[in-house]
Order: C-alpha cells, then sequence, then structure tokens
C-alpha cells in the first residue's frame, strides 16, 4: 500500500470509503427486509390458522344448532320412540342435505347405532367415542375424531323426551374439499396430516407432499419453518386439530421476498452507479490534489539539482496553493543567496563567503576585533609605469593582482580594497581563526 501513488491512495480511500456504506447498507436493508417479510408471512399463517380454527367452530354451531332443532321436534321423538325408521331415515337425509354433512347418525338410548345415513355399513362403534357419552348424560359434546382412519368433526346431541331416548350425530369429513376451502379463504396451502401421513392437501404435486411428510417433525405451532421442494422453499405453520391429527398451512417464502429480491438488485444497480460515479470525482479529486503535489516534488528534484530558477504554478486558493506560493519564495531566497554567495566569492574565499552567508543577518554599526592587516604594493610602481602604455600596464596589475588575491585568500585573508597598485588584507575580520597573526 505505502508504494501505490498518492493518487490511488486518495482514490481508495474514497471506495473503500463509498463500498463500505454501500455493503453496510445493502445488509441492512436485506435483514430488515427479510425480517418484515417472515414477520407478513408468519402473520399471514396464524390468520389462515385462525380462519382454520373459526371455520371448525362455525361448522360445529351450526351442526349443533340444526341437531338441536330435530332433537326437539316432536314428531321425531315420536317416530324415534315408536322406531319408524322410514321416517327416520327420510328425516336424517334431509338434515344432510340442509347442513352438507358427510355422515348423520342416530343411536338409541345405550348409544347404539339404529340407523345413518351411510350407503355401506359403518364398522366403527360410536357408543365408545367421549362425544356421545357426554351426549348420554344430557350434555352436547363435540370433536375431532377418527372413525375407521378417516377424521370427522362430529357433534352429538342428545334427544331427550324428558329422558335421554337417543344420540344425534353428525359429522362433516376432514378432506381435500376443506383444504380447498381454507386455502380459497386464505390463499394458503393447506394439507392435512394424521400419524404422519398426508391424507387430505391442496397440493398437487406429489415430491410436495413427500418433501412436506419428511419434514413434519421440524415444522413448529409457534414460527414458521423454512422447507425445500426442489429448488423452492416454503414457510409452513403447524395447526393442532386433534389427536394425531393437524393441518399444515404453507406460503411460498421465494414469491414473498421476490420484492425483496427486486430491492437487492435495485440497490446494487444504483450502488455500482455511486461507485462509478464516485470513482469518477474520487480521480478528479484525487488529481486536483496530486497534480499540484507532483508539480511540486518535480520543481523539488530541479531545485536539489541546482536549478534556482525552478517556480511552480499553483493557483489554487487552499493550502496547496499555499505550499506553492511558499516554494516559490523558498526558490527567490535562494537565489538571492546564490547572488550574495557569487559577488563574496569575487573577494573572498569560497570558504569565508560561506562562513559569512552561516551567520545570516549582520547588524550595521561596526565591532571591535583584533585584526591583522597587510599592505602591499610594488616597489618602483610609478617607474615602471612610465615605461608601460595603459594596455599593459593594466595587463600587469591584473596579473598582479589574480596572484596576489589567490595567496591572500589561500590564507583565509581578505582584501579589503585596491588602492592603484597597493593591496589592504585582512586576517581576523569578518571571520576569525587562531592562526590569524
Amino acid at each position: 500500500m505505502r508504494f501505490l501513488p498518492f493518487r490511488l491512495k486518495v482514490l481508495g480511500a474514497f471506495l473503500t470509503l463509498l463500498t463500505a456504506v454501500l455493503v453496510s447498507s445493502l445488509v441492512l436493508v436485506d435483514r430488515s427486509q427479510t425480517r418484515q417479510t417472515k414477520t407478513e408471512i408468519r402473520r399471514q399463517l396464524e390468520v389462515a390458522r385462525n380462519v382454520f380454527t373459526s371455520l371448525l367452530r362455525r361448522r360445529d354451531l351450526e351442526l349443533n344448532r340444526s341437531l338441536s332443532l330435530l332433537a326437539k321436534d316432536h314428531a321425531f321423538k315420536q317416530a324415534l320412540a315408536t322406531e319408524n325408521m322410514d321416517t327416520i331415515v327420510s328425516t336424517l337425509q334431509s338434515l344432510k342435505s340442509r347442513v352438507m354433512a358427510d355422515a348423520i347418525w342416530i343411536t338409541d338410548d345405550e348409544g347404539e347405532v339404529k340407523e345413518s345415513t351411510l350407503e355401506e355399513p359403518f364398522e366403527a362403534r360410536l357408543s365408545d367415542l367421549p362425544i356421545v357419552e357426554s351426549a348420554l348424560d344430557e350434555h352436547p359434546a363435540s370433536a375431532v375424531l377418527r372413525l375407521a382412519g378417516v377424521p370427522y368433526q362430529l357433534t352429538a346431541v342428545p334427544v331427550l323426551a324428558p329422558d335421554v331416548i337417543g344420540v344425534l350425530i353428525a359429522g362433516f369429513k376432514i378432506n381435500d374439499a376443506v383444504a380447498l376451502e381454507i386455502k380459497t379463504i386464505t390463499r394458503s396451502e393447506v394439507s392435512f396430516e394424521n400419524d404422519g401421513k398426508i391424507f387430505a392437501s391442496t397440493l398437487s404435486d406429489e415430491a410436495h407432499k413427500k418433501a412436506l411428510e419428511s419434514d413434519l417433525a421440524s415444522i413448529s405451532d409457534t414460527d414458521p419453518t423454512v422447507i425445500r421442494i426442489g429448488t423452492r422453499r416454503n414457510l409452513v405453520l403447524r395447526a393442532p386439530v386433534a389427536q394425531g391429527v393437524a393441518a399444515y398451512l404453507e406460503r411460498s417464502w421465494d414469491e414473498a421476498i421476490e420484492p425483496l429480491e427486486k430491492l437487492r438488485r435495485l440497490v446494487f444497480f444504483v450502488g455500482l452507479v455511486g461507485f462509478l460515479l464516485t470513482a469518477l470525482v474520487g480521480l478528479f479529486v484525487a488529481g486536483s490534489v496530486t497534480a499540484p503535489v507532483a508539480e511540486l516534488v518535480a520543481a523539488t528534484k530541479k531545485l536539489s539539482e541546482g536549478d534556482l530558477d525552478t517556480a511552480v504554478d499553483i493557483r489554487q486558493n487552499d493550502e496547496l496553493g499555499q505550499l506553492g506560493k511558499a516554494f516559490n519564495d523558498m526558490a527567490g531566497g535562494l537565489r538571492e543567496k546564490e547572488r550574495f554567495r557569487s559577488v563574496l566569492n569575487k573577494a573572498v574565499s569560497k570558504e569565508i563567503a560561506e562562513e559569512l552567508l552561516k551567520k545570516g543577518m549582520i547588524e550595521l554599526g561596526g565591532e571591535e576585533r583584533r585584526v591583522t592587516v597587510l599592505f602591499s604594493d610594488i616597489r618602483s610602481f610609478t617607474t615602471l609605469s612610465e615605461n608601460l602604455s595603459p594596455q599593459e600596464l593594466i595587463t600587469q596589475l591584473n596579473a598582479y593582482f589574480k596572484r596576489m588575491g589567490a595567496a591572500i585568500q589561500r590564507e583565509r585573508g581578505v582584501i579589503d580594497k585596491y588602492i592603484g597598485d597597493a593591496i589592504m588584507a585582512l586576517w581576523g575580520a569578518p571571520v576569525s581563526a587562531p592562526d590569524d597573526a
């Protein structure tokens, strides 16, 4: 990471932050929507279970009311007392058609079946049923019971004259028709199970039924359970009906979360667009930051190589602009210092010039120093100069001053002035040394 260009680091920071925000948003939205969807399906399945319970209760009330009216009918009681079977059978068939029951029975005062609406003989012994025993004790009763292995919703009421002379029993089979009726109302798939086997269902797919049967033990009656049917997923809620009998209400989980899948795709698309836009904006921002930095780096390199005329052109009104101005001021200061150095080098040695430059600001007003002063001139210069032309004279003086100046600078002296053919040099000022004398 440390070897990456600064521009990529800035862009990476932008994109990392955006990715973190997008992923967090997607996860939070996904969890929230998934939880909300599951809660809604749970509510719908619980409503379906309540509808199923209400349907059983409504049927029970209808049967109880119809049977009670018939049990109080004087003509029916007279027919039962006189064992007028033709009248009894006709009355039972009429009641069956009216209440749309699957079967109606009439027993004697001991609970033994005297007549029923069934065309085939019924082998189950009704007198042993709890609801029949309750009716014989003059208490109407209802229950979901299995008769000959078939679950029935049964209602039993006593026939009194004034003592119990028989029991009227009517019931509905719990079958595909009941499941379909519940599905029509609740829009949920409905299956009935008896001892681990599905005996009635709105499901037409046998593979679906087998998958449901294999998961029956794991399905709760308090919280919907997810089951898999191939690649599909359903949420199932159990509704106990009677001992060994239960209803299972299903809704498709995949259909329920389809809007969530669309939302996921939308969030992903928006996130992708945002990612690309952020990448473009990040490149622009990173460029606006790194371009001046790169210009400063290049200018600094030139400056370190001795190019004191280097300058940067950063026109931003921010910290980078201030940095560029400071760089140009620094380069200007170095140029000025170099000009001073060039001037000093002409008068003093390089070492003395360096020492003077290191001192920085020099205060005016003079100072007291112990110095050694050298005055030197050319012997008989006047006589010599009379025999030389001006050009020859200047040439001789320049050669003399050059050799004398080199000797003085070699000994760390400072040439104070030239007076004709004379030289005045100092040791101990402006820079002193132990061997100045």
